[in-house]
């Protein structure tokens, strides 16, 4: 899935449960009624598949961002913010084939920046007070451009840094409650959770050498709740590639200079269960794909190795099932990603039907002997009767 199409479903995802009541209806209303469509155009099935990840995209999500905006942004900064941070997913997705940009894209890519530059460079103090978060906002569109700036042209580390300074701007600034607020809202930690993002793959592009500055920003965010937000939002819509994302930072933090404690952190652990369980071919810890963003095998991530032992240790069985499963499945899930993980996903549920289904029928049996060796005709008919409550499958 492309990251706009990801991130336009995490906006529907969000609104979902925070504002419709986690009623698939009430979303589909909200998309019409912003579209202008006739009354009678139903979108259920639609918003079900999409959220589902049976379609990656639709058109009629294209205005998923202005309904994010009305019920969870509110005030907190100008609209055409989160209009402007949609776009910089779609400019992101240009170079996800690995392939050089065409003349075309690369102008556009500029362009887009230039633009950025115009309307993020300088603060401004006049709208600050009436947009509570609108400093935070400004920083983590600058963040983000960075990122997109070094992922499509790979500008060097100069525009590395300089975005993750914003980034980790953007998390402290969200992170401060606002008046008369007890708690962050899920706007709040939406954004920060994407900042933290941004930052860890912004972190990647450091050279090696500087690995140490790397563990320390990461600290920094974590005790500032960048991680704390990251895992919310890999919970909320439940992505395996932030649940794993989150595994890994997890287990760099608990081994500073590259050495691993030993008693691995059970948030780390929990984490990558959790990823596997959303997509089973992370089970197979030695291999890579690639086309699915895992460019080398989970075996050759120091961060994991602690955390790989410790999941082999608990659940050994349990992986040796998942590897079989997308074993099974692994042509499917190299033409789709989606199908191929619930293929997989459905080997593995009714695997674990089966010991069910086998105790129900030894007790059918079981009643079936009582029922043939009982002295009594009506004893013989209770359990008969019995036998034929019970539900085959």
């Amino acid at each position: 899935m492309k990251l706009q199409d990801r991130f336009r479903r995490t906006c529907a995802i969000i609104v979902l449960t925070t504002a419709c009541g986690n009623k698939q209806e009430a979303l589909a209303v909200e998309l019409r009624d912003a579209l202008h469509l006739d009354a009678k155009t139903d979108l259920r099935p639609i918003v079900t598949r999409v959220l589902n990840g049976d379609v990656a995209s639709s058109g009629f999500f294209e205005v998923i961002d202005v309904i994010f905006i009305r019920n969870l942004v509110g005030n907190d900064y100008p609209p055409h913010f989160l209009i402007w941070l949609d776009t910089a997913y779609g400019s992101y997705d240009l170079c996800a084939s690995g392939d050089p940009l065409g003349k075309r894209d690369d102008l556009s890519v500029r362009a887009w920046l230039e633009k950025a530059r115009l309307q993020f460079s300088r603060p401004c103090p006049a709208l600050e007070p009436v947009y509570p978060r609108y400093e935070a906002a400004r920083r983590l569109m600058l963040g983000i451009a960075a990122g997109v700036e070094q992922r499509v042209l790979k500008t060097g580390p100069k525009c590395v840094t300089e975005g993750i300074e914003h980034l980790q701007q953007a998390i402290r600034l969200f992170g401060k409650l606002k008046p008369g607020m007890r708690a962050l809202s899920d706007s709040d930690e939406f954004h920060i959770a994407h900042a933290q993002h941004m930052i860890d793959w912004l972190l990647s592009e450091l050279p090696e050498g500087e690995s140490l500055r790397r563990k320390e920003i990461l600290q920094s965010m974590r005790d500032l709740g960048g991680l704390r937000a990251y895992e919310w939002l890999a919970r909320k819509i439940n992505d395996w590639q932030h649940q794993y994302n989150v595994a890994e930072i997890h287990g760099e933090l608990s081994a500073p200079s590259g050495i691993p404690p030993a008693v691995p952190p059970r948030a780390g652990i929990n984490a990558l269960i959790r990823a596997i369980e959303l997509n089973p071919r992370l089970a197979v810890f030695g291999e890579p794909t690639g086309f699915d963003g895992v460019d080398e095998p989970l075996s050759n991530a120091p961060a994991l190795r602690h955390i790989l032992a410790a999941v082999r240790h608990e659940r050994g069985a349990w992986l040796d099932e998942c590897e079989k499963a997308y074993r099974r499945h692994a042509d499917l899930y190299q033409k789709d990603v989606a199908k191929g993980i619930k293929a997989m996903l459905k080997d593995l549920k009714m695997a674990k039907k089966k010991p069910t289904t086998l105790k129900r029928g030894l007790a059918a049996i079981a009643g079936a002997v009582f029922a043939l060796t009982a002295s009594s005709f009506m004893l013989d008919c209770i359990a008969f009767a019995k036998l034929l409550s019970k539900p085959i499958f």
